[in-house]
């Protein structure tokens, strides 16, 4: 059976394991983070509202716009990331972001 993986980068995502792998070394990642990074992913390079991921992350439920952005900022402290200079997710300015 196929598995699908994405490839960016030196990084491998694998949701079938679960794991972000620096070539053959995995990485820290919270649960939610791994979440919305996935999601990212899955809908690059479209954009995605701020709505749809929080509705994707926490359906149901209420959250503060902070909590995305802490894992989004998660995410980029684990890939060596910069909001200023983005190599792999991009900040949408008043909308969401992009992969």
């Amino acid at each position: 059976m196929h598995r699908m993986r994405w490839s960016f980068g030196e990084f491998i995502l694998d949701p079938g394991t679960r794991q972000l792998l620096r070539g053959t070394e995995p990485v820290a990642l919270s649960p939610k983070a791994f979440q919305l990074l996935e999601l990212l992913v899955r809908c690059g390079p479209k954009a995605v509202s701020k709505t749809d991921l929080q509705d994707g992350l926490w359906p149901g439920t209420f959250v503060v716009e902070k909590n995305l952005a802490n894992l989004v900022g998660e995410i980029r402290r684990a890939i060596g990331d910069d909001a200023a200079r983005p190599r792999f997710i991009r900040t949408v300015g008043r909308f969401g972001y992009a992969f």
